[in-house]
């Protein structure tokens, strides 16, 4: 079902934390799920500003989030809170260093996210982003 397209059928998503993830996971060797769980939730705050009703929606109906007197960014920025907190509370890492990822490894990372050049929907990402 993940995979198979039904569920996103007229909603344009984002593979960019895919993308990201891969080129991690291609220069250390952690599995990809523990890499996505550190990375969504940064790339979320990044690009949240270039569609921050799709974010608070995230909130709303994933995690029973209404948006109330909030702003729409506190609103979108509390659902990210909530997803960090639920993966954590399951034991999923949530920084690389809990894999032993240097700052240096960093870079080869980031040049790999963009060998074919700029990507992502809600916002491009170079190498500088990634």
């Amino acid at each position: 079902m993940a995979l198979n397209g039904i569920l996103s059928m007229g909603v344009q998503g984002d593979w960019a934390t895919h993308n990201i993830e891969h080129a991690v996971s291609a220069v250390t060797d952690i599995p990809h799920g523990g890499g996505l769980a550190i990375i969504f939730p940064h790339w979320m705050e990044y690009v949240m500003s270039e569609n921050v009703d799709r974010f608070g929606q995230f909130a709303e109906r994933v995690f029973g989030i209404e948006q109330g007197t909030k702003s729409k960014e506190e609103w979108a920025l509390e659902g990210i809170k909530a997803l960090r907190s639920f993966w954590n509370s399951i034991g999923a890492p949530s920084k690389l260093s809990e894999y032993g990822i240097t700052e240096d490894q960093l870079h080869e990372m980031s040049a790999k996210t963009v060998k074919y050049g700029p990507f992502g929907y809600f916002k491009k990402l170079d190498q500088e982003d990634a």
